[in-house]
């Protein structure tokens, strides 16, 4: 993901002479719901600039679903190429780009008072089963489109804001257990209860297909 910084900055410092006067580079820091991050922009034609920027963040917190206590960990890392388009005439910028997220949620569940799990409505004991854990995925690539204000290739410094949606489809649940079942057909009745478990987190968790994206940052431009 870091080379979509790097081509940006790339195309920056060659564009920039035939730009003359024109040519203004600009980097920001962003806070915002896709975690921390460094942009670097720069305009490539009148009223229109790319955008390239690095964001991250991880931060844990804990939930209830289908009985279990569950010990998430949502890890933020993404990488973003962005075309911005500001009409002279509009006061906004519009934006559109594509995203590549590698944005994930780690699982594990908690162990209920009598040492179990709740697994596609059955219960399992943590003796039997070992960890009772998973990942939550999307899509590697998402398109991006939103509505921002400031520029980050503005000279000097300044303040940008921007406001929109990363379509990264829905989520792909695996969840699993540290030990196999001695028995094979009961094992067999594991994974299909597995499978179950998957698919009632996949619908709990469809409206993130769209991740609404929010952000603001402090821009230096020279």
């Amino acid at each position: 993901m870091k080379r979509v910084l790097w081509v940006v900055l790339a195309a920056a410092s060659l564009g920039a002479p035939s730009l003359g006067s024109a040519a203004m580079i600009g980097v920001a820091g962003r806070v915002s719901t896709l975690g921390l991050g460094v942009e670097a922009a720069m305009p490539v034609a009148p009223f229109i600039g790319v955008r390239g920027g690095l964001y991250g963040f991880s931060y844990p917190y804990d939930a209830k679903h289908s009985g279990n206590d569950y010990e998430f960990d949502l890890k933020l890392l993404s990488g973003a190429l962005l075309a911005d388009l500001k009409p002279p005439v509009f006061p906004l910028r519009a934006t559109i780009g594509l995203i590549a997220n590698g944005n994930e949620l780690d699982a594990k569940a908690k162990p209920g008072s009598a040492a179990s799990y709740q697994i596609g409505g059955q219960t399992y004991t943590a003796a039997d089963v070992g960890q009772f854990k998973g990942k939550v995925q999307f899509n590697s690539v998402a398109p991006y489109a939103g509505l921002g204000w400031g520029s980050v290739s503005g000279f000097g410094l300044g303040v940008v804001v921007d406001i929109g949606v990363m379509l990264q489809g829905s989520p792909k649940v695996s969840m699993g257990t540290t030990q196999t079942l001695p028995d094979a057909s009961a094992q067999q009745q594991l994974e299909a209860d597995l499978a179950q478990e998957e698919g009632e987190l996949e619908d709990d968790l469809k409206s993130f297909r769209f991740y609404p994206v929010v952000s603001l940052g402090v821009r230096f431009g020279f």
